[in-house]
C-alpha cells in the first residue's frame, strides 16, 4: 500500500448498498443460474451435446438481440470495434 501523506486522511470507498431491487436480481439470477444445471442435466440423456450447446448458444443469441432491440441500440460497424 503507498504511503499516504501526513496532512492527508486516508479514505475508503463506501459499500455498496444492497436494496431491494439488488436482492430480488441477485435471488432470480440464482435462480436461472441453478436450474440451467438441472435443465442440462435432464436435457442431456435424451439429446446430443452439440444439439444441446446449439441451442443454448442459438437462445442466447436471441435473447441478446432481444436486449440490442428493446434499448434501441445497434450493432457495430465498422472495424473500429476490432482495433482496426
Amino acid at each position: 500500500m503507498p504511503a499516504v501523506p501526513a496532512n492527508r486522511p486516508v479514505t475508503r470507498p463506501a459499500a455498496p448498498t444492497l436494496d431491494g431491487t439488488v436482492w430480488t436480481l441477485l435471488i432470480a439470477l440464482s435462480l436461472l443460474w441453478g436450474a440451467s444445471f438441472i435443465f442440462i442435466k435432464i436435457a442431456a440423456v435424451d439429446i446430443p451435446i452439440f444439439t444441446l450447446v446449439f441451442i443454448r448458444v442459438a437462445l442466447a443469441a436471441l435473447a441478446l438481440h432481444a436486449v440490442i432491440l428493446v434499448t434501441g441500440r445497434t450493432y457495430p460497424t465498422g472495424l473500429a470495434i476490432y482495433g482496426r
